[in-house]
């Protein structure tokens, strides 16, 4: 309470004793006695209040709090944990733990669930299709800054996607108490580390396959590797093992075939006494085309953007991506279903031309070395205001793009664009797929758009340094796969040399069992606006079992969806998705392969498991041995609460019980007043 304060108080305590004095003592002949007295004391209170509650001190409060350290109970929920018949297990030590009296007086006791994602429940199913630990570390350290925390991570230790988790372990600020779930016991093993094939071939060609097989044990063995395709045996050999010679890598050419899908299945005869064969074989899919989109990438200058947009395209085996300057590109130019025109100059007048004579789909990306005068004049499509200054421009994704999915992808936080600063004019209908954002504000301008004129498919993107947003996925998810499959898709579409139609399709033709096996359609009305009206739905047929399958599509944003993922045993199908009222419907084909990859471990990963523990200052801990970890848990004086305290400033008007005081001193002074007769 601040000295000016105090004084107004003090000044107060007179102002109030004067008042009350000229009432009951100066006008009142100086009597001070008997029920004036007590009025008299009535009106100086009253009227302290009044005067107190005006100036409205400030008080600070202190209140003291004990905060307990957290208890991060992690736990598997991934189908490995259900095969190697642990899921009982893993609930008893779960159950334990949380319903333990003495850990929650210790502790706040907060369950997750980690497997395809981290998440907090408390319901565990063991049916994630893939586990990945090193998600735990990352998203604990979003949750949580406390050091005197732990994590006991319910867990065999396996991990199916993801970064190294013994590496990225070191990130976490917490100690770390695995419990081990599955038999930690070394057992002879065969199976199928890797199969390295191509997805898709061509007709009348050949492709690699490449199969490593492994075997986990002491003794000499003998097995045969087998591969058939069809109920035929395609090739075969003897593979012989040891404790000095634990791998052998086996490759083969075959050939590719007719068009179409070729399923074949890679099988390690078991040994005798082996006791998990699910991991002794594994299934593959190559898909035989007829042709090899091409795509010729012209430019006439040298940028990072053409090296990264190169090796995105052509990370699909269907694609072959050539980097040619606008010269080379006239020596053969029908060869080619797609041109990109990398900023364009006057160098590129002739390349151009031919391109339009062709009719050929054009893909357009612009930026600070394109000439604009050139690139306005040699089309009429668009056209870009030239102010000679150049500006950056923050991607805005438009989920609604009506053409493809983009569910996929975030470009939160990508890195912006660099082109000419100015309006761009369309004199055609276009779709914008990403805006353009500055200082945070999206303006309705495309940063990149698709446009069809007759039957060309257009495509601009208006900024140059696409490579950074390539560098960004991979910092981020370390994977370019998100911006790869965004820019091929986008590619896909524009290389399309097909007439639109009403309902367009979008899936892969090749899924494992445990994959999400989305498809995404797209319905347009007569007038080739997306309608979301209809009622889709899409019919499945296996190939070889003949058994049906029908299932509704959702709308979802501007496409419809359906994941079909664990709904559809492994198989070849053909299906067929509707549109009603109008009866639209477009077929397609997709394969389920068999492989789970959950089902391929036989053990617990100690090894790991102790390097976990050992690098978080942890400690390992066995489900029979819960009752040392309970002990540790509450011995170790990390995990003591934390005293704190805080700071409140209440000021006396919040104090409401101060009004109540001064609404009873007056009104007791009235009673007394209307009783007596004095008033």
């Amino acid at each position: 309470m601040s000295s000016t304060t105090i004084l107004l108080i003090i000044l107060a305590l007179f102002i109030a004793l004067i008042v009350a004095l000229f009432q009951y003592w100066y006008k009142d002949n100086h009597r001070l006695k008997g029920i004036y007295g007590v009025l008299a004391l009535l009106r100086f209170l009253g009227i302290f209040l009044i005067l107190v509650l005006l100036i409205n001190p400030k008080f600070e409060t202190t209140t003291v709090y004990e905060e307990k350290p957290e208890l991060i109970l992690a736990i598997d929920n991934s189908q490995s944990i259900k095969a190697l018949s642990q899921d009982s297990i893993a609930l008893e030590v779960y159950e334990a733990l949380i319903e333990d009296t003495e850990i929650s007086e210790k502790f706040n006791v907060t369950p997750y669930l980690f497997g395809d994602e981290l998440k907090s429940a408390d319901n565990p199913t063991f049916e994630d299709n893939h586990s990945e630990i090193s998600a735990v570390w990352a998203g604990l350290n979003d949750i949580y800054d406390q050091k005197n925390s732990a994590v006991v991570l319910l867990t065999d230790g396996n991990q199916t996607k993801g970064r190294d988790y013994v590496q990225s372990v070191s990130n976490l600020k917490q100690s770390v108490y695995p419990v081990v779930l599955g038999d930690t016991t070394k057992y002879e093993d065969l199976y199928l580390s890797r199969v390295n094939v191509n997805r898709y071939s061509y007709v009348n060609n050949q492709f690699p396959v490449e199969i490593i097989a492994v075997y986990d044990g002491d003794q000499p063995v003998t097995t045969n590797i087998t591969l058939t395709s069809g109920g035929s045996n395609v090739y075969s050999k003897q593979l012989n093992f040891s404790g000095a010679k634990s791998s052998e890598v086996v490759t083969f050419i075959l050939p590719s075939g007719a068009v179409g899908v070729k399923s074949y299945r890679v099988n390690l005869s078991p040994l005798a006494n082996e006791k998990n064969t699910k991991n002794n074989s594994q299934s593959f899919v190559v898909e035989v085309l007829d042709q090899r989109n091409n795509i010729a990438l012209i430019s006439s200058i040298i940028h990072p953007d053409l090296g990264a947009i190169k090796k995105s395209l052509e990370t699909n085996q269907q694609r072959t991506v050539e980097l040619i300057k606008p010269e080379e590109f006239l020596k053969d130019p029908s060869k080619y279903q797609l041109a990109m025109v990398y900023q364009p100059d006057a160098s590129m007048a002739e390349a151009i031309s031919v391109i339009d004579n062709m009719s050929m789909n054009t893909f357009y990306i612009l930026g600070n070395h394109t000439n604009w005068n050139f690139i306005n004049s040699s089309q009429s499509n668009f056209s870009q205001e030239i102010t000679n200054q150049k500006e950056e421009f923050v991607p805005n994704l438009n989920t609604s793009y009506p053409i493809f999915n983009l569910d996929f992808l975030s470009m939160e936080d990508y890195p912006p664009l660099e082109t000419e600063f100015g309006e761009t004019k369309f004199n055609v209908p276009y779709e914008s797929v990403i805006y353009k954002s500055v200082n945070g504000i999206s303006i309705n301008e495309p940063l990149l758009a698709t446009y069809e004129v007759g039957t060309r498919k257009f495509g601009l993107l208006n900024g140059e340094n696409i490579w950074r947003w390539r560098a960004h996925c991979y910092r981020v998810n370390t994977s370019f796969q998100d911006f790869d499959d965004f820019f091929g898709k986008l590619v896909q579409y524009l290389g399309d040399t097909k007439r639109k139609n009403r309902l367009e399709l979008d899936f892969e033709n090749i899924n494992r069992e445990t994959d999400a096996i989305e498809i995404n359609a797209h319905y347009f009305d007569k007038g080739f606006e997306f309608d979301n009206s209809a009622t889709l739905s899409i019919s499945l047929t296996n190939k070889e079992t003949k058994e049906n399958f029908n299932f509704p599509l959702n709308l979802a944003n501007n496409s419809y969806r359906i994941r079909l993922g664990g709904l559809l045993p492994p198989g070849n199908y053909q299906f067929t998705v509707k549109a009603e009222p109008e009866n639209v419907a477009r077929s397609g084909e997709l394969t389920v392969m068999e492989y789970n990859v959950e089902e391929q471990f036989v053990n617990a990963d100690l090894t790991k498991l102790l390097q976990v523990a050992e690098r978080t200052n942890g400690e390992v801990i066995y489900p029979d041995k819960l009752e040392n970890l309970k002990q540790t848990l509450l011995n170790d004086p990390r995990y003591t609460p934390i005293q704190k305290s805080t700071n409140k400033i209440v000021p006396l008007i919040d104090w409401k019980y101060l009004l109540f005081a001064i609404a009873f001193l007056l009104s007791l002074e009235w009673f007394i007043r209307k009783y007596n007769g004095l008033i």
